[in-house]
């Protein structure tokens, strides 16, 4: 894996290259070509063979977050047994395993560990108040 300005470049298995990682203001559901034409340009800077590379695939995702970038990592109110991690934004696939490590722990002792208590749930206004409608089985 490479970097380069504000992109990502990994070549996979069969020899391709992905890049991207951007962070856009925008709510677009198609990648800009505009932006597309700056990723290119960076990779070509950085890998100069590739700016004869037609581009295959562009597209855009968006990043689930919480209006303070972290995550959240609670049980949901009102019920006993169901937990919520989510809006990781653009670190949960490197949080992810040490989060769950931390989850776990208070899955099977019953208390909350220390290192989650800034991701409270309760830190947001309107998140006191209980789930409703909500059928778990199993």
């Amino acid at each position: 894996v490479a970097v380069i300005e504000s992109i990502l470049v990994r070549q996979l298995p069969d020899g391709r290259l992905l890049a991207g990682s951007t962070i856009e203001a925008d709510l677009e559901p198609e990648a800009l070509p505009q932006r597309v034409t700056e990723i290119r340009a960076d990779l070509a800077r950085l890998v100069p063979s590739a700016a004869a590379v037609p581009t295959r695939w562009s597209w855009c995702c968006f990043r689930p977050g919480t209006p303070d970038r972290l995550p959240v990592v609670d049980r949901l109110p009102g019920l006993d047994n169901a937990f919520v991690t989510a809006g990781h934004y653009r670190t949960g696939i490197l949080a992810g395993p040490g989060i769950a490590a931390s989850l776990a722990t208070w899955i099977a002792s019953g208390r909350r560990p220390n290192e989650l208590m800034p991701l409270a749930l309760g830190r947001f206004e309107d998140a006191r108040r209980p789930v409703s409608n909500v059928r778990l089985e199993g």
